[in-house]
């Protein structure tokens, strides 16, 4: 896969394109040579380690074969990482319930750690919780908002 990756991404910077987002929270080499990449597992592993340095962080992945992956890649010596499993194809509750099944066994927070989890699944899983509940494309972008400057004047109206 790397190589069509390489290949897309490289395509878009000879178009001219000057940001480029890996829509995956994979975790990725380094992919392209002139534009700015931004890669999502790296903005949320980052802002998490800010928000969560110690504790434990519940992680909802999409498929249970991802749980050793998740492990390794949210816990560090100060804070360990619970998982759970619900597609982002499926209902929206399945979501909700694997996260109360988190926050029952002891997270203090939870990443739902898809870029295909919805923002109506992220809705549901704050329902079920008075935890924080973070949703790896929302956070991304909020990061792309900012870095295109649309986020400018969305509140200003005297302009």
């Amino acid at each position: 896969m790397l190589p069509h990756l390489r290949r897309a991404i490289s395509g878009l910077e000879d178009a001219g394109c000057s940001m480029i987002c890996v829509l995956s929270t994979g975790e990725f080499p380094e992919l392209g040579e002139t534009g700015m990449i931004v890669y999502p597992d790296r903005v949320n592993v980052h802002l998490i380690e800010a928000l969560l340095p110690a504790g434990t962080l519940g992680v909802l992945m999409p498929h249970q074969g991802q749980q050793a992956g998740m492990v390794q890649k949210w816990s560090t010596d100060e804070r360990n990482a619970v998982t759970a499993d619900a597609s982002p194809c499926t209902a929206s509750e399945s979501v909700a319930q694997e996260v109360r099944r988190l926050v029952e066994t002891g997270a203090d927070a939870v990443v739902l750690d898809c870029m295909g989890f919805s923002r109506q699944m992220l809705l549901d899983a704050r329902s079920a919780t008075n935890k924080p509940v973070m949703l790896a494309n929302g956070i991304v972008g909020s990061v792309l908002t900012e870095l295109v400057g649309t986020s400018v004047g969305l509140f200003d109206h005297a302009n």
